[in-house]
């Protein structure tokens, strides 16, 4: 195998103590691990050509060896006992590779994955997430693209329907979780994950976009996000090679903005007043001790100005994502000025320099887009290639009031030095009891870059 010459980073090596293939289930193949890794690199040096972002370093390696404990030793470095999964999906058998901070690289084979595509898609049905489109969900004034999901139709922040804040999770839609659970996580793998805390994951294609807070471990027991604290990893080039810069506590220069005044005659979409936007960006801004942007003020010159300097940049408002066009038509809603626009798209976002160590957009959608086999291009991912450490993101249109308490519960747990996937769990958690249904309270999920054990 020929090895990548450019090292990136140093790493320290230690004698192996176990071979790296032994016989049996799952299979410890870190060979196969090395042409996976090598597959990943490539599919994500694809992603970042398709939405022009600079391409990162090659992760350095001269065998399989090397990249085993370049990866195990940036695991252990972590403030939480940690597993990572790498997902092939792209081919069959489909595979998902665990690695802990010690002993061998460990091969699953997914027997289920064919169905994941068609398990996400009834699941997010049985969620009742297509059905969470009140009469405060933007609709466009053009024709709807048929191609989308009935959820993806319709863009932005919306209040939810008060039905379906008091239901109960289903028999249908706790076998269906169940079912995609063990597609994407079986008993087996679940086994070889359990004396970690934290679930670090790389994703492929649409993996990223289904809401695994809400995935059962088993029949009437327990959700996945009870158990562990999940987060969506960029890439493993950018695990290994960038370094978080944790925030301070209180954060430096936090940039808050919430329901700018949306335009009322715009030829393609109606955009509602969100009342629930307005109200916890005043609440969050109060906690923090700063002014929030709101109204005739959140426009993007005025967040773009403020957005280098904030080591916490938190948005409550509408947004929408494309699956066609992601970079130019995902955008967040913000008050238009005479030379400006109301939409700040991805491609504007990643053009600018962040460097906040949270990003909360609290906004529908802005976790979706188009689904690559490095991962979603859309929003978050821009947020995070504009160099912010983590991204709290939506997987379908929010209620703005449910959304609106999970917010200040998140930003409770992280005003206490919680890092974002842990404060994401216990807000998650909180909310539950007030709005049992999942499509209330599994609707977000965090992309970005773990904290380190040496963080302060």
């Amino acid at each position: 195998m020929a090895a990548v010459l450019a090292l990136a980073c140093v790493f320290r090596f230690q004698a192996v103590t176990a071979p790296l293939t032994e016989p049996g289930t799952p299979t410890r193949d870190a060979e196969a691990f090395v042409d996976e890794v090598l597959a990943h690199e490539s599919r994500y040096g694809e992603l970042l050509k398709t939405r022009g972002a600079p391409r990162v370093d090659a992760i350095g390696f001269d065998s399989a060896e090397h990249l085993r404990r370049s990866v195990q030793l940036r695991i252990a470095r972590l403030e939480k006992p940690s597993s990572l999964l790498l997902y092939s999906l792209e081919q069959q058998p489909a595979e998902v590779f665990v690695t802990t901070a010690d002993g061998p690289i460990q091969r699953f084979v997914l027997h289920g994955a064919a169905d994941i595509g068609e398990l996400a898609e009834r699941h997010r049905h049985a969620l009742k997430v297509p059905y969470l489109q009140a009469a405060r969900a933007p609709q466009r004034r053009e024709p709807v693209d048929h191609r989308l999901p009935v959820d993806e139709q319709r863009g932005g922040r919306c209040n939810g329907q008060t039905a379906l804040e008091q239901t109960e999770p289903t028999a249908s839609e706790a076998e269906i979780g169940l079912r995609l659970r063990q597609a994407l996580l079986p008993d087996a793998v679940l086994a070889a994950v359990a004396n970690s805390e934290q679930l670090l994951l790389l994703a492929s294609g649409s993996l990223a976009s289904i809401p695994l807070a809400a995935l059962p471990l088993e029949r009437g027991g327990e959700w996945l996000g009870e158990q562990f604290q999940l987060i969506l990893l960029p890439s493993l080039p950018d695990f290994l090679q960038r370094q978080r810069v944790v925030t301070r506590h209180p954060p430096c220069s936090p940039l808050v903005v919430g329901d700018p005044i949306y335009p009322q005659n715009d030829k393609h979409w109606r955009l509602p007043q969100l009342p629930g936007a307005y109200r916890e960006a005043i609440a969050v801004a109060k906690r923090l001790g700063v002014k929030p942007l709101l109204g005739a003020e959140a426009t993007t010159e005025k967040v773009m100005g403020a957005m280098p300097k904030a080591e916490l940049v938190w948005l409550a408002t509408h947004g929408m994502a494309d699956t066609a066009h992601p970079m130019s038509q995902s955008w967040l809603a913000l008050t238009a000025t005479e030379t400006e626009g109301w939409q700040w798209n991805a491609s504007s976002i990643q053009q600018k320099t962040s460097k906040a160590d949270v990003v909360v957009l609290s906004a529908c959608q802005t976790g979706l887009g188009m689904a690559h086999a490095a991962g979603v291009i859309g929003l978050a991912r821009a947020f995070e290639r504009a160099g912010s450490g983590t991204v709290v993101m939506s997987l379908w249109n929010v209620s703005d009031e449910a959304t609106s308490v999970q917010m200040l519960h998140l930003l409770d747990s992280l005003l206490a030095k919680t890092d974002v996937p842990q404060a994401l769990q216990a807000a998650q958690q909180k909310t539950r009891k007030l709005y049992p249904d999942p499509a209330l309270w599994a609707s977000f999920a965090v992309l970005g870059l773990p904290r380190d054990a040496t963080a302060p």
